[in-house]
C-alpha cells in the first residue's frame, strides 16, 4: 500500500471514530438527562437526538469500510438518508414533526427529539452522509462508488465547514432559503469531520 493510501486510510478511520465517539455522546447525554454532554461541552442547544444516531452509525460505517466490510456502512447510510428525506417530506407536507422524531420521543428522558435533527440543512447534510455511506457500502461491486463518495464527501464537509465558520464569525447567509447556523456549532464540526471521512 502506498503511502497515499495509507494516510487516507488513516485518515478515514480517524474520522469514522471521531465520528462514533461524538454520536455516542450525543446519545449518551439524552439518555442520561445531561445535555451538556449532548453538546459536547460547548455553550448552546445541544445536538438533535436523530443527528446523533446517524452520526454514531456513520462513525461505525466508515471504520467498517476501512477494515475491509463496506457492507456494515448500510444500516447507518440508510438511517441517515431516512431521517433526512423524511425531514424533507415532513416539511413539504407542512408536518410539524416527522415519523422519527415521533418514534425516538419516548425514549428520551429531557425532551423529545431536537428540531435541529429536522432542520433544513441538517435535513440534507444527512442525506448527503447516508448517500455517501450507501456508494461506500456497494465495495468492489460499484467501480464509480469512491468519486460519488468523494463528492458527496466534499459537499457535506462544505456544508459543516460553512455552518461552523458562520458560527465563529457571527455571519449568516441569510440570502439563502435556509439559514447554515441553524446547524448547532458541534454538529457543523461533525458533519465536516464525516465529510472529510468520505473523501478518505
Amino acid at each position: 500500500m502506498s503511502l497515499a493510501n495509507r494516510c487516507a486510510v488513516f485518515i478515514a478511520a480517524g474520522c469514522g471514530a471521531s465520528c462514533a465517539a461524538f454520536g455516542t455522546l450525543v446519545v449518551g447525554g439524552w439518555h442520561s438527562g445531561v445535555p451538556r454532554l449532548a453538546s459536547a461541552f460547548l455553550p448552546g442547544p445541544p445536538t438533535g437526538y436523530l443527528t446523533g444516531v446517524a452520526l454514531l452509525l456513520a462513525g461505525v460505517g466508515l471504520i467498517a469500510i476501512v477494515f475491509g466490510r463496506p457492507r456494515l456502512a448500510l444500516p447507518g447510510g440508510a438511517f441517515a438518508t431516512a431521517v433526512g428525506l423524511g425531514a424533507v417530506a415532513a416539511r413539504l407536507l407542512g408536518v410539524e414533526a416527522d415519523g422519527f422524531a415521533s418514534l425516538f420521543g419516548h425514549a428520551l428522558r429531557v425532551a423529545s427529539a431536537d428540531r435541529e435533527s429536522l432542520g433544513r440543512v441538517a435535513a440534507l447534510q444527512l442525506v448527503l452522509l447516508g448517500a455517501g455511506l450507501i456508494a461506500l457500502a456497494r465495495g468492489r461491486a460499484s467501480p464509480r462508488r469512491a468519486p460519488i463518495a468523494a463528492s458527496l464527501g466534499a459537499a457535506l464537509a462544505t456544508l459543516g465547514l460553512a455552518s461552523s465558520f458562520g458560527h465563529f464569525t457571527g455571519m449568516d447567509s441569510t440570502t439563502f432559503w435556509f439559514r447554515l447556523t441553524s446547524v448547532r456549532l458541534q454538529t457543523g464540526i461533525a458533519f465536516a469531520i464525516a465529510g472529510m471521512g468520505l473523501l478518505g
